[in-house]
């Protein structure tokens, strides 16, 4: 049989460490089982050295969600560096404008790093970025992270164990978009190559500071990952120096293939590490007597109401996922079309239809589309386009639209959470962020519902004091200037889009949903 890839064998093994832990009462034992299987941790950290640990806190989510890494498992790990002579400071950032602040404190991470010694805890969406060279790279010559990060002389990462929609899961590699600016970091969410391929860049940016990735899988999060998803029960913790030897175990014990991930394979590709089992020596527990198979992030491609139709060709992953969220209400008395793709195939007559939603910068653009594309979706009563890439980009910025002013979707991170908890198939998904997003839907909670209920889940003072981390929304040639090692002068490629008043269309109702001129992309 050929190998994955044609390459010598390495010189030497990599080694993976895994521990069981009951419950988190077990933590810090199975957290340092793991260090001392993989040679203790003055092979990690050594007196004197700057440690920077990032755990995964996607969300203001407490510990029993198993949504982020746990506290007791940040504790131990803190703990550890400090008795081996090291500083401490964590760092992380949240994702869907959550606030992290509010996050740190909910997930009980930021009490428990200071308790075991951390010297700060870092909200690297206010802290000062640094442009770092991406050497061998793939998606970006260069990634702004945060200067706090890079100024460590040991980087240790705790993922948590959980299924992932977009990279089958999130572990040792994929979770590093946490450290991304976040002027970046949407762009490359769009599918599971673009993000896999970027995401190993920002490893690689890295590069030898990194010194651990351990897993915290004494819980996890299975099926809609990584915000909807159940709480299972591995009792695992999972720890390797070799972040990819570190995912292909980890994944292998999921019930998913070690090379399932795309970021797994371009990164053993490029020299990080490896993902063959063959070249991985396994210490402490058998995979064999560990397994644990992982309901999967099984994706919802159509709509859960009767009266929304979908229209595919040549969709990516960034616009079909936005099918969930669009429209933000559904009204039993219209008729719904989303259409999106590169070469969208319309085989119905739209003229029946009261709402047409392009979705995303392909389908809003004629010139990307098949013959008589105008005319077909020209027939619909009105239409709305949603001209960004990826195109769930309108989910993200929804809050900001005149529309959203007093509903309950002016709550920032509400549309992009729904959509989350929409986009994978109901027996893999957490009933009630489900059915919470279904009553948003249907008009069937208002703001004030809302209010009341993040209320109860935070407690007054605590949601009174926390503020949104807004996300910028990145002209495509501020990303695009990332390519090169140095800024240079770009010029934008033109893009005609359906908008305007409808003559374009043959129709006297086109709403253009991208209020701000250029936005994310560049209209000429």
């Amino acid at each position: 049989m050929r190998k994955f890839l044609e390459r010598p064998p390495l010189a030497e093994k990599s080694k993976v460490a895994i521990a069981r832990g009951e419950d988190y009462g077990e933590a810090e034992k199975a957290v340092r089982r793991v260090v001392e299987l993989l040679g203790g941790i003055g092979k990690i950290c050594k007196p004197g050295d700057k440690v920077m640990i990032k755990p995964n806190m996607i969300y203001a989510s407490k510990p029993e969600e198993a949504e982020t890494t746990h506290p007791a498992v940040v504790k131990a790990m803190v703990t550890l560096c400090r008795e081996a002579g090291a500083s401490v400071k964590l760092g992380e950032q949240t994702g869907w404008h959550c606030d992290p602040e509010l996050s740190f404190t909910v997930t009980g991470i930021k009490d428990a790093a200071l308790a075991a010694g951390a010297d700060e805890v870092v909200n690297w969406d206010t802290d000062e970025y640094v442009t770092v060279a991406v050497p061998n790279p793939r998606s970006f010559a260069r990634v702004m992270l945060p200067k706090s990060l890079m100024d460590a002389d040991v980087i240790i990462h705790l993922p948590k164990m959980k299924t992932n929609a977009v990279q089958v899961a999130t572990l040792g590699i994929k979770g590093w978009i946490g450290a991304l600016h976040n002027s970046m970091r949407t762009f490359i969410h769009k599918n599971a190559l673009d993000n896999g391929w970027a995401t190993t860049d920002v490893v690689k940016a890295l590069g030898p500071k990194l010194k651990l990735t351990l897993i915290d899988g004494i819980e996890g999060m299975e099926g809609s990952g990584p915000h909807a998803g159940l709480v299972c029960h591995p009792k695992l913790i999972i720890a390797s120096q070799d972040v990819v030897a570190c995912n292909a175990v980890t994944c292998k014990i999921m019930g998913f293939h070690p090379l399932e991930i795309p970021a797994t394979q371009v990164a053993m590709k490029d020299g990080v590490g490896t993902a063959d089992l063959d070249e991985i020596d396994v210490l402490g527990e058998r995979i064999e007597d560990v397994l644990y198979p992982f309901k999967r992030a099984v994706n919802q491609y159509v709509s859960h109401y009767s009266n929304v139709r979908e229209f595919v060709g040549g969709a990516c992953q960034g616009c079909f996922w936005t099918f969930p969220s669009l429209p933000p209400h559904v009204d039993p008395e219209k008729k719904y079309a989303l259409v999106a793709g590169a070469r969208a195939l319309i085989g119905d007559d739209l003229s029946s239809y009261d709402e047409v939603h392009l979705i995303g910068i392909c389908a809003c653009a004629p010139s990307h589309q098949l013959p008589g594309f105008k005319e077909r979706v020209g027939r619909a009563k009105k239409i709305v386009t949603h001209p960004y890439c990826p195109g769930y980009n309108t989910a993200v910025h929804h809050h900001e639209k005149a529309e959203a002013k007093g509903d309950v979707f002016e709550v920032p991170d509400l549309l992009l959470g729904d959509m989350c908890a929409l986009w994978a198939v109901p027996d893999v998904t957490n009933e009630d962020k489900m059915e919470a997003a279904l009553a948003r839907k249907e008009n069937r909670q208002s703001l004030e519902d809302v209010r009341r209920t993040a209320e109860q889940y935070y407690g007054p003072a605590l949601l009174e004091s926390s503020k949104p981390a807004l996300w910028p929304m990145t002209p495509l040639r501020e990303m695009a200037k990332w390519q090169d090692p140095v800024d240079r002068e770009l010029s934008p490629t033109p893009i005609r889009f359906l908008q305007g008043n409808g003559s374009s269309a043959g129709t006297p109702n086109v709403v253009r949903t991208d209020e701000r001129g250029e936005g994310s992309i560049p209209v000429k």
